[in-house]
């Protein structure tokens, strides 16, 4: 089991499909996102336009309300 904190840039590259999360992550892992990442993630979201717009805010909901065993945010 290994405690993860992800980062801006990992999420942005699951995001585009370089990586996935389900390949980085195994299921006994802690993982955890600050939240100046969730920050950095939504002004992505609001630079973006059109449908690329409308999929970064996909993207970035369903990480922060992901209803998986793990704790996406840290407080």
């Amino acid at each position: 089991m290994s405690l993860l904190l992800l980062d801006t840039t990992f999420l942005i590259d699951a995001e585009r499909g370089d990586v996935t999360l389900d390949d980085a992550i195994d299921d006994d892992d802690d993982v955890a996102i600050a939240a100046v990442t969730v920050a950095e993630l939504l002004v992505g979201v609001r630079l973006a336009s059109g449908k690329r717009q409308d999929a970064r805010q996909v993207y970035v909901c369903l990480l922060y309300t992901s209803p998986s065993p793990r704790d996406w945010i840290w407080h």
